[in-house]
C-alpha cells in the first residue's frame, strides 16, 4: 500500500481484500478437491487391511486430510520462494516517482 497515491488507497485496499478473500476461497476448494479425491483410494487402500471399518474410515480420513494438507504447504513454499525470488523492491520505485 505504500507504492499507492493517497487518492487510490481505499480502491488499493478494496482489491486487496478481494485478492485475499479469493485466495482463501481457492486455498479451501482445492483442499476439499484433493481430500475428495483421496479419501476413496486410502479408504479402498485400507479395506484391504481387513480392519474394523470405523477405524479404516478414520484412518483414511486422516491420511487424505494429510494429503490436502501437503498440497497446501507444498503451494505455500511455492508462494514463498516465488515472492523471494521476485526481490525487495516494494514499490520504492513509485514512490520516487512521486506517485
Amino acid at each position: 500500500m505504500g507504492g499507492v497515491p493517497r487518492t487510490h488507497l481505499g480502491m488499493a485496499g478494496g482489491m486487496l481484500a478481494t485478492a485475499r478473500n479469493v485466495g482463501m476461497v481457492l486455498g479451501i476448494a482445492l483442499a476439499g478437491a484433493v481430500f475428495n479425491h483421496r479419501w476413496p483410494v486410502h479408504l479402498a487402500i485400507l479395506s484391504a487391511a481387513r480392519m474394523d471399518p470405523a477405524v479404516t474410515a478414520a484412518a483414511a480420513f486422516a491420511a487424505a486430510v494429510r494429503d490436502a494438507m501437503l498440497v497446501g504447504a507444498a503451494l505455500g513454499a511455492a508462494g514463498s520462494l516465488t515472492s523471494l525470488v521476485r526481490g525487495g523492491a516494494g514499490g520504492s520505485e513509485l514512490r520516487a516517482e512521486g506517485r
